[in-house]
Parts: structure tokens; sequence; C-alpha cells
């Protein structure tokens, strides 16, 4: 594509973006969520008839409103259990016509949620970006790295955390600084390892999924194994021989939602004596339930929604698995979908309470 076409299509998607946002301002009069008796209360006010009007949550699914005859008033009510604790990120889709608009994405949190969503305003440690030629893996691969204040200050190695999700560390951070800070946890160094830049669609999956290359034809099977090693091999390595981090199991942990998960239950498998502690949220890979646990003093802590049902079906059966097996694990039931608050919430509340024992 030319530069030329290339910036005409920018424009016009812009354009496509204002137009759906000016759509939005003038037909929604009043949007509204509340809650009862464990019942979810939706209600969303137009200036002008619309053909549908849908709640998109995310993790969960589409809940289609119904309309009050006029077509502007449009109603929903979702029973949900312990609805007063819930997390909802969601956003409007309403059509007219044969268009289509969205929302802006809002959240909404239960009453009686409490959230550990303290975070500073701005770090006093510090986020750095490094990278490693994977020989495993043929390319060069990014990492995220936060370090605490006064890092440099001490020679003491830190205890580190190890995130499937480099894209994390920059939100994550804020968070953890201020645990640093209320003492709740120690001086801990974050290091985010990030996917490859590939633009084809399947390429984490491949990557994060064991065996998931035999539902997708043409796709690399040895990526699975390459990516295990490069992450739990040569990351490690990389990392305890450039910073100031333990390189004993009892101050490494591992940390991954969904895919990331799954990945960072095998790799606790795989490498039985490299974390201490490995977070999961929403676990949902099936064929990773049939595994044998080796030897292991690592410690599970699990996480899922009631809103996410084959993932918390799933990731309540490993919990189950892992406590048959004598292994220490802990699960949490958040009320929420497949929701990155409830892997952030879970994942600090982990630490306070790794950290408190």
């Amino acid at each position: 594509m030319s530069n030329k076409n290339s910036t005409t299509s920018c424009y016009f998607l812009k354009m496509l973006y204002v137009f759906s946002v000016l759509f939005f301002s003038v037909t929604i009069k009043a949007q509204n969520i509340k809650t009862y008796n464990d019942t979810l209360f939706v209600s969303y006010k137009s200036t002008i008839k619309l053909d549908s009007v849908n709640l998109n949550i995310k993790g969960d699914r589409l809940y289609q409103l119904s309309h009050n005859g006029e077509k502007k008033l449009w109603k929903l009510t979702k029973h949900i259990p312990n609805v007063n604790e819930v997390i909802l990120q969601y956003q409007f889709s309403t059509y007219k016509n044969s268009n289509h608009f969205l929302s802006i994405k809002s959240h909404f949190l239960g009453d009686s949620l409490h959230l550990t969503n303290q975070k500073v305003s701005a770090l006093k440690g510090r986020i750095i970006q490094d990278s490693l030629q994977s020989k495993w893996l043929n390319e060069n691969r990014n990492l995220s790295i936060y370090l605490p204040p006064n890092y440099n200050k001490t020679s003491k190695k830190h205890q580190v955390i190890y995130l499937t999700d480099g894209a994390w560390i920059t939100n994550y951070a804020t968070y953890i600084e201020q645990l640093i800070i209320n003492k709740q946890i120690p001086p801990i160094v974050l290091i985010g390892v990030h996917s490859n830049d590939n633009t084809i669609k399947q390429f984490r999956t491949l990557a994060y999924l064991k065996d998931i290359h035999k539902y997708i034809p043409d796709t690399d099977s040895t990526l699975y194994s390459k990516h295990m090693k490069f992450f739990n091999e040569e990351v490690i390595e990389h990392i305890e021989a450039k910073f100031n981090v333990s390189n004993q199991q009892t101050d490494r942990m591992i940390f991954g939602c969904s895919n990331g998960a799954a990945f960072s239950l095998d790799a606790s498998i795989n490498y039985p004596n490299m974390y201490q502690h490995i977070i999961l949220g929403s676990f949902g890979w099936l064929p990773l339930i049939e595994v044998k646990f080796k030897n292991t003093t690592s410690k599970y802590h699990l996480c899922a929604g009631t809103l996410e049902k084959d993932y918390s079906e799933l990731t309540k059966l490993l919990n189950e698995l892992l406590l048959k097996e004598g292994i220490t694990s802990h699960y949490q039931i958040y009320v929420a979908a497949h929701d990155d608050i409830m892997w952030r919430d879970f994942f600090l509340k982990s630490l306070i309470k790794i950290f408190k024992q």
C-alpha cells in the first residue's frame, strides 16, 4: 500500500471513530447500572429510536436489552449471585438501520467489593526496557523490568516475579510500589516478558498453550517447547546475570492469566524447582489437567470469576487436583468475567498474603 493510500485509510478510520463518538454523545440521554438482591439492573435511554441495544460485558458475552415500545428506553435485568461484589467492565453497542456504534468502555464495581487499588501517582523506582537474543527462538525478545526504590543502594539480592505479559509492568508497578511504601511487601523486582510482535493471530496462542498446534493447521509444532525453554532458561539466566536478583527458588515467583496461566502452570511442572509461588488467574486449558505433578515445594494461588463458567470450573478442578496431590493451593472466587481488574487485584492480594506469612 502506498503512503498516500495508507494516510487516506488512517484518516477515514479516525473520522469514523469521531463520528461514532459524536453519534453516541447525541443519541445517549442516560445510562444506569445498579444492583439489588443479587440482581443487576441496566437501563439505557436514547434521544432517538434505535433498532437494538446490547450490553457487552468484557470476558463474558453480549446481552440484548429490551425496549418499552418507543425504542428509546432499553432495559436489562440479570440475576447474578453476590452481585454486590461484582467487577464489571462493559460497553453498550447500539444499532440504527445498518449502522453499529460502540460506547466508551466503562466499569462498574459492586458496593461491597474491596479492591486493593491504592497506587502511587509517580514512581520512585523505575521501569527499564531490556532485550534478549534467544537461541531457542532465533529472534530478539523484549523485556520490561520494574526496579523498586533504592534498588542500587543495597547489595541484598531482591526477590523477583516473572510475568508472562510484559505489557502489564507499567500499570502493575504503580500498585506494587504502593505496597512497598506501605511495608506490606519488601522491595521486589518485576520482569515482564513480551510476546513476539508477529502479526500472525495465533502466534501468542501457539507459544503459550501446550499442544494447541494440533488444532491449528500449518503451524509450528515446536514453538511451544522452544518458548518454554526461552522463558525458564534464557530469560532467568539473563536476568540473574544482569540484575541484583536472587537465584534461589524461594525468592522466585511466576504470574500469568488466561493463556499465561496455562503456560505458568506447565512451567512449574517442567521446572519444579524454579518457582516458589505460582500465581494463576483464570486457568482454562483442559489438556494440562491430565498432567502428573512432580515432587515440588511450590505453592499455588488460583483465582477465577463466576461469570466465566468454563474458566472457573477448570480452575476449581485444578485446585482440587493440587490439593489431592498434597500440594499447597489457595483458590479465590470473584464475581467477575475474564477480567484484568480481577487478575490485578488477586495478584496484589496474593503478594500481601505471601509476605505476611
